[in-house]
């Protein structure tokens, strides 16, 4: 966990610790909370888009007409 934590790739894990696949080596790693509060972070940063509210979605007259013929 602290070489994923110090930003080490799951490939060199892997590498280190001997594993022949991926898959193995992630049966040990586990992420936190704070490591998925990081990355959420630095998409939210690299993506370009705003963490404004969504609209909240309301069905347009033609859908509800629609649904109620069916």
């Amino acid at each position: 966990m602290a070489l994923l934590q110090a930003g080490t790739e799951l490939t060199v894990i892997r590498d280190y610790l001997g594993h022949s696949s991926i898959a193995s080596t992630g049966r040990y790693l586990q992420t936190n909370l704070e490591m998925k509060h990081e990355v959420l972070n630095r998409f939210w940063k690299r993506s370009g888009l705003s963490l404004k509210e969504p609209k909240q979605w309301r069905p347009s007259p033609g859908l509800l007409r629609f649904l109620e013929s069916i």
